[in-house]
């Protein structure tokens, strides 16, 4: 009897997949079409009339049978429609295929080692994820996640579970891609390798390059920000306001829009002019005032330092250029004489003053020069 070649016969792979994963399927899929010609060839020996090898079609629907051995290869157990599901000593070796729109539970209940199994989410009844759970004790280890307390298995995704006595280890393929939808402002940020999900958030102004375009930029309105243009500057104007359009306006502020009050350094000097004799007068910013006269002055002898009866009156006299008998006179002592005495002047001729010491109560006052000064 000759020995028929050993072929692939798998189901296609679609070229989406990467390289290194569709390898991998691919040369899976031979070992098991390996295992099932070689049953095959022990069942002709054995004389066999016929052999039936089982297909597995990945998209194929079920509900939840028990395992189903094949004549020849591994044993199936369809658990397609199924959301929870416990491993039992029958799945050693066997390839339990799962899929429903809702999650599913699988529950890896301890067996005898060596114990191991195929289970495959074919994702032919929705989008629901698998997920592997050790049942009491032990944990699951799977790539990038070692001691974990479960692992999922995504649509289209299989693996292969292996209990060593304590805890499980998966080996999952393939890792591929996960569709992700279009999310409104977000963008692709990181990807699992471990699961082939993506994540997604919507980006910040710190991770966009370059500036923004003016027509980028909102009109600002009175309650929410927006872009402005320049102004250039104008002697003795102000941005008064910045219209929706975001064009600032200028005006000249007036002194009721100004707050507090000047300081002397603020205020302008005006001009001074005199103008003569007569009363001050403020024109067009110009302070005529008369024009000033400097004070007529003298001083007297030294009066006092002698003894003083009450009513006696001293006199001494001061020479006053410019002074006439109708102008005011007064004077004052450069040394105090006493409380006792009291003392005045007047124009006595054109050009003289006169001042008197009067004795009110009787004593010496102290001799003292009496100023004098004439008023017009």
């Amino acid at each position: 009897m000759s020995q028929p070649p050993i072929i692939y016969a798998g189901p296609t792979i679609s070229p989406e997949v990467p390289f290194e994963v569709r390898r991998h399927l691919q040369l899976l899929y031979q070992k098991l079409g390996n295992h099932t010609q070689a049953f095959s060839l022990l069942a002709q020996k054995a004389g066999s009339a016929s052999t039936t090898i089982q297909n597995i079609v990945e998209g194929s629907s079920g509900g939840g049978g028990a395992v189903t051995p094949s004549s020849l290869g591994f044993p199936l157990n369809n658990q397609i429609g199924v959301t929870s599901y416990s491993i039992v000593n029958g799945d050693n070796e066997a390839l339990i295929v799962v899929s429903d729109a809702s999650p599913i539970a699988i529950s890896l209940v301890a067996q005898t080692p060596p114990f191991s199994f195929f289970i495959a989410n074919q994702g032919a009844l929705g989008s629901g994820t698998a997920t592997l759970t050790p049942f009491s004790l032990g944990t699951i280890s799977y790539a990038g996640n070692p001691g974990a307390a479960s692992m999922p298995l995504l649509p289209t995704y299989c693996a292969l579970i292996v209990y060593d006595g304590t805890n499980w280890w998966a080996w999952t393929e393939p890792i591929v891609p996960v569709s992700f939808g279009a999310v409104t402002s977000e963008w692709l940020k990181s990807y699992n390798a471990s699961t082939g999900a993506f994540s997604a958030s919507q980006p910040a102004f710190s991770d966009v390059s370059g500036t923004v375009a003016a027509s980028q930029l909102p009109n600002p309105t009175t309650s929410a920000l927006g872009g402005v243009e320049a102004v250039s500057a104008i002697s003795h104007q102000w941005v008064n306001s910045i219209n929706t359009s975001g064009v600032p306006q200028l005006s000249q502020p007036a002194f009721a829009d100004i707050s507090g009050t000047p300081s002397t350094t603020q205020v302008p000097v005006q001009s001074l002019t005199t103008t003569g004799t007569g009363a001050a007068t403020l024109a067009s910013g110009v302070l005529n005032v008369p024009t000033p006269t400097l004070p007529l002055t003298g001083a007297t002898a030294s009066m006092g330092g002698s003894v003083m009866t009450v009513g006696q009156t001293i006199t001494a006299t001061a020479t006053v250029t410019g002074a006439t008998t109708t102008m005011v006179a007064v004077c004052s002592p450069q040394s105090y004489p006493g409380a006792g005495f009291t003392w005045d002047a007047y124009v006595s001729s054109a050009n003289t003053v006169t001042a008197r010491l009067t004795c009110v109560l009787a004593g010496t006052p102290t001799a003292s020069i009496y100023s004098v000064r004439v008023l017009e």
